[in-house]
């Protein structure tokens, strides 16, 4: 984990990486033992490499829901669409008005939250 955060905090020279590993550690490292394992890290390249859509969203809707509430709420959007942003080279003022564009947009029903039938 401490090797993760390295790498992605030269990555986001500006940024702190630590809540953006925290969640690649909170889907991958299924044992909760602080590191990725060669097991872990196989089941997450084959889920992004071979896995069927409806996968690969279950995955993705894991990274969003921090909170393991089954929705997600536009905190949850804000950070985590901050951190993948910043990776692109956008800045957070821009990241946070597009995560809202994306929420809006997701939350069909209006309700302030997005579950996995959104």
């Amino acid at each position: 984990k401490k090797k993760v955060k390295e790498v992605y905090a030269e990555l986001l020279q500006d940024g702190d990486p630590q809540f953006f590993v925290d969640q690649i550690f909170r889907v991958l490292d299924g044992d909760d033992n602080g590191f990725i394992d060669f097991k872990e890290f196989m089941l997450a390249v084959d889920m992004s490499s071979s896995g069927t859509p409806d996968q690969k969203l279950e995955w993705a809707f894991k990274i969003f829901d921090k909170d393991h509430s089954g929705s997600i709420d536009l905190q949850e959007m804000t950070k985590i669409m901050g951190c993948l942003l910043e990776l692109e080279g956008i800045e957070r003022a821009k990241s946070k008005e597009k995560a809202v564009q994306i929420f809006s947009f997701l939350d069909v029903n209006g309700d302030g939250k997005i579950d996995q039938n959104e």
